[in-house]
């Protein structure tokens, strides 16, 4: 899904809390997405070290029994892996940046055949390189440098760059915080999901995303009537506000719970 060109500065959401809360009283329905790693947690050298805060797991999990709340969660993750980290009932899982919504999707045969292509000529080439380490999440590549030395980083992103010169537009690069994404043509990316999520929303339904990353931009953008957060330092996004970490992650969702409560919603099964 194409983005819309212009970018912002955005304010601190809660330097704007009155009009944020006015939004969510008038919602009839809150659609609340958000990322995982950057958004929920910090991040880990390792991606297999990153643990959720049981508190912050209790009070999704408070949300997601909630009546008027549709909670989901996409992440660059396996779906899988998304749904074991997360392990909220009640809540949807995305993984592959949305592509992933169920555990048996599987691409195209040529566009596994050219992830296969691909991960042989870019193992090869980074494997002397420190620090650098290529991912197969079957549908997807993740080039990681976190940690790498910066030569060594470098001459990651050029030799990615040289491989997939020679294969566009079979692929496509979304750049993370000290990762690239390399993603078939068939993957849309998180966009294309949160536009078709919100528009299946019945009326009165305010959509909430919060992300981090480049690669949450297109969600932002897509999102022109919601409620968008970029997590992280300023800088220009297509999101209306912003947060600092992972910590006032969790302080905006408590608001948002108590948002709900005052407007008398009922949690399910209550």
């Amino acid at each position: 899904m194409a983005q819309p060109k212009s970018r912002h500065r955005v304010p601190h959401v809660f330097d704007c809390w009155n009009h944020v809360a006015a939004r969510l009283r008038r919602a009839e329905r809150l659609l609340l997405l958000l990322d995982f790693d950057g958004t929920l947690v910090g991040f880990r050298r390792n991606p297999e070290d990153v643990r959720l805060e049981e508190s912050v797991r209790s009070l999704l999990a408070r949300l997601a029994r909630r009546n008027d709340v549709s909670l989901g969660f996409i992440s660059g993750r396996r779906r899988a892996d998304l749904l074991h980290r997360v392990n909220v009932p009640g809540a949807k899982y995305w993984g592959l940046h949305g592509w992933e919504k169920h555990p048996s999707r599987r691409l195209n045969g040529s566009s596994r055949r050219a992830i296969l292509s691909l991960r042989e000529a870019l193992g090869s080439a980074i494997s002397p390189l420190s620090g650098v380490w290529l991912d197969d999440k079957h549908a997807t590549l993740a080039l990681h440098y976190r940690g790498a030395p910066s030569d060594a980083a470098r001459e990651a992103r050029a030799i990615t760059r040289k491989v997939l010169a020679a294969r566009a537009p079979q692929f496509r690069i979304l750049r993370g915080k000290k990762i690239w994404e390399l993603l078939p043509s068939e993957i849309e990316g998180k966009g294309a999901v949160v536009a078709h999520l919100a528009h299946d929303a019945p009326a009165g339904t305010l959509a909430v995303y919060i992300g981090d990353d480049t690669t949450d931009e297109a969600a932002f953008a897509a999102l022109t009537q919601g409620l968008t957060i970029r997590v992280g330092r300023p800088k220009r996004t297509h999101a209306r506000f912003r947060l600092r970490n992972p910590g006032e992650v969790r302080q905006f969702l408590e608001r948002l719970a108590a948002e709900t409560r005052r407007q008398g919603r009922v949690p399910r099964n209550s």
